[in-house]
């Protein structure tokens, strides 16, 4: 109901709630949503949320995204594909840069502008693979078979521009982290191990000793990463400007941020269990000093092609369960002030499912 309208004053919150009813008796709830949107801020931010009991996911609905990353994965393998094509070009570079690229001392210049330049690569990928796994959603959530070809079109003709200087900024900071991780580690970087097959397995698969300092900047890039994750359902469902995406980011990330830490360990959790049984092979074989023929280490490097990509590929959905969820109080909160009552907090909103199960869409 407009603000100047003359009745406005004379209706009690019984008979504000009627006429919303009505309302949504002769419109669709998202036109309803549509139109209190105009009178609404875009990003607003749940109540509560600078409290310690503000909503988190829950044990449940933990295991819930968990299992829909499965679930997703076993009926709809097109999936990891996105992630898997990163992956292979991902795993040249970086064995080229570990086993081959030797850098001029006397060419800091050059070293730092290849770095950025692979950085903005991967971050390229990255963001071009959750563009890719937000449309299949998109279109499962709308009744849809996945279609990889649509999501490429859509990802190509509707995000890319959008997402180009979002890319960029990420490169900027990955590669200052990145700087500052290798100025702060007094660990030297050796170079000199042969290339085979055991070597490049271990390469690709992260498995070498670590500072606190380089852990440090690692953790703070993943949770970068994840910032960016969120920002991308606005840029992908909602078409927005980049500006409006990062705020609806932002605004998602404030008005959850216990639940955002709590997605950000449980992925880095599940991160660990899917690299733990070559973890495992490399200790053995190192402490056992056991030759293994190259075939096993072909298929260790395939076995963490498949991890790699499933730990992003769940990263990526925890994003966007925690902005479907934002989606779903945001409409809630736009309903309850039309009616006249209380804004709801997010923890009393129900979490809303990865896989639509025949309920109102929201993307």
């Amino acid at each position: 109901m407009k603000a100047d309208d003359p009745l406005a004053g004379m209706l009690s919150k019984a008979e504000k709630r009627q006429q919303a009813m009505t309302e949504t008796s002769s419109k669709t709830l998202q036109e309803v949503y549509a139109q209190l949107a105009k009178d609404e801020a875009a990003d607003q931010v749940p109540p509560d949320s600078d409290d310690d009991t503000n909503a988190t996911l829950s044990l449940s609905q933990k295991a819930s995204v968990f299992m829909d990353s499965l679930r997703l994965f076993v009926k709809y393998p097109i999936f990891l594909l996105p992630l898997i094509i990163v992956w292979i070009i991902y795993a040249p570079i970086i064995l080229w840069l570990k086993f081959k690229y030797q850098p001029d001392a006397n060419a800091w210049g050059q070293t730092l502008l290849l770095v950025f330049v692979v950085i903005f690569i991967f971050s390229a990928l990255l963001m071009f693979s959750c563009s890719l796994v937000l449309e299949l959603l998109q279109q499962i959530e709308h009744g849809q078979r996945p279609s990889f070809t649509q999501a490429l079109g859509d990802t190509i003709n509707q995000n890319l521009i959008t997402m180009l200087p979002l890319m960029l900024m990420w490169s900027v900071v990955w590669f200052l982290l990145l700087l500052l991780s290798a100025l702060t580690s007094r660990q030297s970087k050796n170079n000199d191990d042969a290339i085979n097959a055991e070597n490049a397995a271990k390469t690709l698969a992260g498995y070498q000793k670590v500072s606190i300092s380089e852990a440090f900047f690692s953790a703070v890039n993943q949770g970068v990463r994840m910032v960016v994750f969120l920002i991308m359902p606005a840029i992908a469902w909602e078409n927005l400007s980049l500006s409006n995406a990062v705020k609806k980011g932002f605004a998602v990330l404030k008005g959850n941020k216990s639940g955002f830490v709590r997605a950000y360990l449980l992925s880095e959790a599940i991160a660990v269990i899917v690299f733990f049984p070559p973890a495992l092979l490399f200790v053995i074989t190192a402490k056992g000093k056991i030759v293994l023929p190259d075939t096993v280490w072909l298929a260790t490097m395939l076995y963490v092609a498949i991890a790699w990509s499933y730990s992003m590929y769940v990263e990526q959905l925890y994003a966007a369960n925690l902005y479907l969820w934002y989606m779903a109080w945001d409409k809630e909160a736009k309903l309850a002030k039309a009616m006249g009552d209380p804004v709801p907090a997010l923890k009393n909103v129900k979490a809303p499912s990865l896989l639509n199960q025949g309920g109102v869409s929201l993307l």
